[in-house]
């Protein structure tokens, strides 16, 4: 019957499958000294709504495989602005994300990142370059992408007529 979690701000490390299928859990707050979330860790939540990091991290992070997949009810994640990598299948199956800001920090999209985020509507880049995008689970349906102009964010919505680019400074 766990409904949020606020870890205390020594918190180094959040282990694998440590909260998976905790259905009541609605809230995450994650504190700057986390220096590793393990994969599946939050998995088939499927009452989280609400993830939010520290404004940056003590050292740089990764959102890792499948951190949060199947979390069905998730709305609202706020990143860290030191994030660095979301891997693959991260947010595979979180169908009630409409919105997601990506940190100009971020590199890299993992394989599914975002794969059957089929409510999934609008994507912010804050830098105009991040790889992985082909594979990352954005395309196939209409979604508008916004990002910085002349990257290859911008040039990888050109190519697939269902992405809508907006450019931002």
């Amino acid at each position: 019957y766990l409904k949020n979690v606020i870890f205390n701000d020594t918190l180094e490390i959040v282990s694998s499958f440590a909260f998976e299928d905790c259905q009541f859990l609605s809230s995450i707050t994650i504190p700057s000294s986390t220096v590793k979330i393990s994969d599946l860790a939050f998995a088939n939540c499927n009452n989280l709504k609400k993830v939010e990091f520290a404004e940056t991290m003590d050292e740089e992070t990764v959102i890792c495989a499948s951190m949060f997949r199947g979390c069905r009810n998730l709305t609202d994640i706020r990143f860290p602005s030191n994030i660095t990598v979301i891997c693959g299948d991260a947010f595979r199956g979180c169908s009630s994300l409409k919105k997601i800001s990506i940190p100009k920090s971020v590199k890299e999209l993992g394989r599914g990142a975002f794969g059957e985020c089929y409510n999934l509507t609008d994507i912010y880049f804050e830098s105009p370059d991040c790889e992985g995008l082909e594979d990352s689970g954005i395309v196939g349906q209409s979604r508008t992408v916004y990002a910085p102009v002349g990257g290859n964010v911008e040039a990888f919505c050109n190519k697939h007529p269902m992405l809508t680019f907006i450019p931002v400074n």
